[in-house]
């Protein structure tokens, strides 16, 4: 049923690319500029919470999560305000997307420690049964 109400969603939207898989909603908003970034972010928020309003659907904030890509090296980068019906959406620094890991500069370091965590845990399990 909630792909039924969803797939008209990214037809709804002008201000970010959406990529639904599921019962989850990708949201892209690409711009090197910080403002630009806010301000597309506050009119896809708008557009959103109207779309989700007019369809009578709920987000729940507490699971929902933000992220930040880059390429510099810095930890003090400035992160958009990203706000949903009066709850700040807080941010976070690794997620999986479609079962690979990925980090905020785009390197493969997460994914690989997932994996080398799942192939000892596998190794450990077939050298226990020898």
């Amino acid at each position: 049923m909630f792909l039924l109400y969803t797939n008209e969603l990214p037809l709804n939207i002008q201000d970010a690319k959406l990529a639904l898989f599921a019962d989850v909603i990708n949201i892209r908003i690409l711009d090197k500029n910080i403002d630009a970034i806010q301000e597309r972010l506050n009119r896809f928020m708008k557009q959103f919470k109207t779309w989700f309003s007019n369809n009578s659907l709920i987000i729940n904030t507490d699971t929902t999560r933000a992220r930040l890509f880059h390429s510099n090296k810095t930890s003090n980068l400035v992160k958009p305000k990203t706000v949903f019906n009066n709850a700040e959406i807080n941010y976070t620094s690794k997620a999986k997307f479609l079962g690979i890991s990925i980090s905020n500069n785009l390197k493969c370091n997460t994914h690989i420690q997932v994996l080398c965590s799942k192939l000892n845990n596998i190794f450990s399990m077939i050298a226990s049964l020898g």
